[in-house]
């Protein structure tokens, strides 16, 4: 199934899938950031590395993301992951949040970091995580894709219950 479409600056058309594919963002200093079902690596000047995880070796990465303010998120099937230090660190337990299949981000001008899990749409801001579930008018609380259009709004696409 087709998670991901993304168009490179020189063209090319990269695909994400759920179960076989691949996902990847390159960020500002010519770093490829690449999430597996085995784990988050990084391609630096040619080399690929893998980046080590305080979560688990065997973790599938689902989603990355670079914030606005230079930081990478990652959404995978434990959680919410952020790089830090050159690790994937546990950023939902720094949180205080229990998170499963993290598979969506996106920020609204107010610096809000939105992300779309198994267990239904979250904010972050300022270190502080609410939710949006079923119960709060969510047609599903599972939340696949997030999307901020031009005029700043959220929309969101959750799966079918």
């Amino acid at each position: 199934m087709v998670l991901a479409l993304c168009v490179s600056r020189d063209g090319s058309l990269w695909i994400g899938t759920y179960g076989s594919g691949l996902i990847l963002h390159q960020d500002g200093d010519r770093t490829l950031w690449v999430g597996t079902l085995k784990g988050l690596y990084r391609i630096r000047k040619g080399v690929s590395t893998y980046v080590p995880s305080d979560i688990s070796r065997t973790i599938a990465i689902r989603t990355i993301h670079a914030g606005l303010n230079g930081e990478i998120w990652i959404g995978h099937t434990m959680g919410l992951g952020r790089v830090e230090n050159d690790r994937l660190v546990d950023f939902g337990s720094q949180l205080g949040v229990s998170l499963k299949g993290v598979s969506s981000f996106a920020e609204t001008p107010d610096r809000s970091l939105w992300f779309g899990a198994t267990s239904g749409l979250y904010r972050l801001k300022q270190r502080k995580v609410s939710a949006l579930k079923v119960a709060d008018g969510l047609a599903s609380d599972t939340v696949r894709a997030l999307r901020v259009d031009n005029r700043g709004t959220l929309g969101s696409a959750p799966t079918a219950d």
